[in-house]
């Protein structure tokens, strides 16, 4: 390490574990507002996902202070990093809750006070790959060695089934982790909600409403600061010369990739990226098919009770790191294709994308609790305190 390095983790280390806690615990001088809710990003700003839609029916309800805080650690460095969290504990120092959906090192600098409680909405609908104390990178930095988790207070599981993994993932009390569903998936069973996501599909896109529509939702790739997306050219065009003009791919990129392949003109017509245009659960009531990878978008997409297929090309790489919980090619529910041909040649297929016992199977077994009343449960946790 050089005497460059060892200056700046001197500085965080000061940051870290004098000035933060003492600046939470002079805002823990003030009393706690008990309708303060306050909801943390770590990454970007903007909610979306369970984090937008519980957002939501809050402020619908009208009874709660709500504010939102992006610690932008995609974006921010050095000092005006750390001068930018160090109002993270003034916000969260009289609120009732504080509210995450991903690793939160800073809330774990503090010992939150007890009349605070941490809730985490959980990853996604389901678990593809493992996170946390599971995940097989090893990370030689100060935030990497701090506990995530520590002060969370309750973790919204999807379902049962998934209770010892998040208990492993995050090392915390299986009592903690509430299987109550996924909040965003009450979207899909609002047939008001569909409704209007095609509207707005139409709007954006008028040729989208003469074709079929295929979503490609992939999961990024390399860290959540760093992300890039999968580069698949190739797949693009072999799709569009095998399905033809009744079709269209509608790309939509995981919030944490910031690089990003631009589609080629000449693809324009039936490739469109409209990431910043639709969330993925809006272009998921619009898709007629589903391509991912190793996304939890599938779990979401089961929902919907339509086909989809997995363009796993670098499948190996995960396997060889051993970041699946489970057999990939077996688990999910639908085909796993390692190349653009396999792909197009499901997809000219389309009945063998879809088993309906499979994915009745896999609903059953992991989406029982999405059920269309999610939210509706964790309101019901926050009210009670």
């Amino acid at each position: 390490m050089s005497i460059k390095q060892k200056l700046i983790t001197k500085i965080k280390e000061n940051k870290y574990y004098k000035a933060f806690p003492d600046i939470y615990k002079k805002g823990c001088m003030k009393a706690v507002i008990p309708d303060k809710i306050v909801f943390v990003k770590v990454y970007e700003p903007g909610l979306y996902g369970s984090m937008g839609y519980l957002y939501s029916r809050l402020k619908d309800l009208g009874n709660y202070q709500l504010s939102t805080f992006c610690i932008g650690y995609n974006d921010l460095r050095g000092n005006e990093f750390l001068e930018h969290l160090s109002h993270l504990y003034e916000v969260i120092a009289d609120a009732a809750w504080v509210i995450i959906n991903e690793p939160c090192f800073p809330l774990s600098l503090v010992d939150i006070r007890p009349e605070t409680k941490v809730l985490h909405l959980g990853h996604g609908a389901g678990l593809l790959r493992r996170f946390g104390k599971d995940s097989k990178r090893v990370e030689n930095t100060l935030e990497a060695k701090i506990p995530e988790y520590k002060n969370v207070d309750y973790v919204i599981a999807p379902h049962e089934e998934w209770i010892p993994y998040y208990a492993s993932a995050m090392g915390i009390d299986k009592k903690k982790i509430l299987p109550l569903g996924s909040c965003h998936t009450d979207q899909y069973f609002d047939e008001a909600f569909k409704e209007a996501c095609r509207k707005k599909l139409y709007e954006l896109i008028p040729e989208a409403e003469e074709r079929k529509i295929i979503a490609y939702i992939p999961s990024y790739r390399g860290n959540p600061g760093s992300a890039w997306s999968p580069k698949v050219f190739g797949e693009y065009k072999m799709i569009k010369e095998r399905m033809g003009p009744s079709y269209m791919m509608l790309i939509h990129h995981h919030p944490y990739a910031k690089a990003v392949p631009n589609i080629l003109p000449k693809e324009g017509s039936f490739t469109k990226d409209i990431s910043q245009l639709m969330t993925a659960e809006e272009l998921i009531c619009c898709a007629d098919y589903l391509i991912t990878d190793y996304s939890s978008v599938l779990f979401d997409y089961v929902l919907q009770d339509k086909p989809m297929a997995f363009l796993g090309y670098d499948y190996d790489i995960f396997e060889e790191r051993k970041d699946f919980y489970f057999d990939y090619p077996s688990f999910v529910p639908g085909p796993v294709c390692k190349n653009g041909y396999a792909l197009t040649y499901r997809l000219s297929h389309d009945m063998e994308l879809y088993d309906e016992e499979t994915i009745r199977a896999f609903r059953n077994k992991y989406m029982t609790r999405c059920d269309g009343h999610v939210t509706d449960r964790v309101i019901s946790l926050i009210e009670q305190g």
